[in-house]
């Protein structure tokens, strides 16, 4: 390498560990969790075990899924012991096959 090159080296280096610094920060912003806190409006037991809620912040009525991996905390029966009007937070919620699944639901404890 000579003279000339190392400098121009160094600044793709520079520039290439720029990027990728950028790139996880940008990744990281849109990981970012999401916390979902509502009323329970409507819950859906036979085979799809699905809840509605009204989103608090956004107002928007929003579906979510729920599997073997949800954990409950102060909702005792889990999914069953889910009822109409109840107060809850989802956590953890991720897209699968465009359908939102809920990772931890959490009963409210003013509720």
């Amino acid at each position: 390498m000579t003279k000339t090159e190392k400098p121009i080296a160094r600044w793709i280096g520079a520039i290439g560990a720029a990027a990728l610094l950028a790139g996880g920060v940008a990744a990281t912003a849109q990981a970012a969790p999401v916390e979902h806190d509502g009323a329970v409006l409507s819950k859906e037991s036979d085979g799809k075990r699905s809840f509605r809620i009204r989103d608090d912040e956004s107002g928007r009525k929003l579906r979510f899924r729920v599997n073997a991996r949800t954990q409950f905390e102060r909702i005792p029966g889990g999914f069953r012991g889910l009822e109409r009007g109840m107060v809850i937070s989802v956590d953890g919620v991720r897209r699968d096959n465009g359908r939102l699944v809920a990772r931890f639901v959490e009963r409210e404890r003013n509720n």
